[in-house]
C-alpha cells in the first residue's frame, strides 16, 4: 500500500520541505549508515489526472536552503588515498566560507527528484527512467524537469538538496542541507518520453542512468536524437551530427551503482529550428 502525502491538481504550486540526505546525522563522527539510512525523499505527491504514458512537468520556482549544511569525505576514499574521515559544516548565506580564505557561492540544486516505477520499489539512492538520484546540476531554480509517468498520479518525491555540488559529486557528497522547495507541477499528454529531460533558459538536456557511465552517456545520446528528430524534423543521422557539433556530454554523478550522465543541446538552436 502506498500512503499518499498530498493530492495536487495539475498546474498547482506547492512548497515542499526537504530533509538533508543524512537527516543531520553525518556530523556525528561515530555514525554508520546503510543505503536505507540516506537520501530521504518527501512525498509521494499524487498529481490528479496524471496517467501512465503522460509526462510530469515540474518547474522549480525556488530552492531555499535552511540552517547549517555539511559535506564530508569518507576514510578510504579515492582508492584509499584519503586516510581519515573529513566532515565540514557550513553556514549557508550569500556566500559559503570553506577554509583558508576560500569563499564559495551557493548554487542550490535538487539531487533526488523522481516518480514511482511501474512496479516494485526502488531505493532513493538509485537513478533510472523514473528520475531518482540523478544529482543533475541543472535541477535548479528556473529549470523544468520532465519525468515520464508510470503509475496513476505519478507519485512524485524529492529530496537530497545541495547548497553546492560539482558535476560528478566525486567525493560522494555536495553540501547537504534541509530546504524548502517551491514547485509548479503540470501534466503533458501525448509525449512519449522514455527517460527524464530538463529544460533551462539555455539548454535542453536528456538525462540517463546506467550500470556504468558509458552506457548512461549513450542512452542520453539516443534520447537526444529522438528529441531532435521530433522537434526539428531531421533524420537520425542529421540529429547525431548536430549533437556532435553543438551538444555537450556531461557527468551528473559517478558515485552510486547507477552513474548518471546528460547530453545538453543549446535551446537557441531549437528556437531557430
Amino acid at each position: 500500500m502506498v500512503f499518499i502525502s498530498l493530492h495536487l491538481q495539475s498546474n498547482a504550486k506547492v512548497v515542499v520541505e526537504v530533509l538533508d540526505a543524512y537527516e543531520g546525522r553525518a556530523i556525528d563522527a561515530s555514525a554508520k549508515f546503510c543505503r536505507e539510512d540516506v537520501n530521504p525523499a518527501t512525498g509521494p505527491i499524487f498529481v490528479c489526472g496524471a496517467m501512465p504514458g503522460d509526462v510530469l512537468a515540474i518547474r522549480i520556482c525556488a530552492i531555499h536552503p535552511a540552517g547549517i549544511g555539511y559535506a564530508g569525505i569518507g576514510a578510504g576514499a579515492l582508492s584509499g588515498r584519503i586516510s581519515e574521515r573529513l566532515i565540514q559544516q557550513f553556514e549557508i548565506g550569500d556566500a559559503i566560507h570553506f577554509s583558508r580564505g576560500i569563499t564559495l557561492i551557493p548554487q542550490p540544486m535538487i539531487g533526488v527528484i523522481g516518480v514511482a516505477p511501474c512496479a516494485g520499489r526502488l531505493s532513493t539512492m538509485d537513478a533510472g527512467a523514473h528520475g531518482g538520484n540523478m544529482d543533475c546540476n541543472l535541477a535548479r531554480a528556473g529549470a523544468t524537469v520532465y519525468l515520464p509517468v508510470f503509475v496513476e498520479g505519478g507519485l512524485l518525491a524529492i529530496g537530497d538538496v545541495h547548497a553546492l555540488m560539482g558535476d560528478g559529486e566525486v567525493g560522494g557528497q555536495g553540501i547537504e542541507v534541509t530546504a524548502e522547495v517551491e514547485l509548479e507541477i503540470g501534466i503533458i499528454k501525448n509525449w512519449s518520453l522514455k527517460r527524464p529531460m530538463i529544460e533551462t533558459d539555455d539548454v535542453w538536456a536528456t538525462v540517463a542512468a546506467g550500470d556504468d557511465f558509458e552506457s548512461a552517456v549513450w542512452m542520453a545520446v539516443h534520447d537526444m536524437v529522438d528529441f531532435l528528430t521530433s522537434q526539428l524534423n531531421i533524420t537520425d543521422g542529421e540529429a547525431l551530427l548536430l549533437i556532435s557539433l553543438t551538444g555537450d556530454v556531461r557527468v551528473c554523478q559517478i558515485v552510486t551503482s547507477t552513474p548518471t550522465a546528460r547530453v545538453e543541446f543549446p535551446e537557441r538552436l531549437l528556437s531557430n529550428g
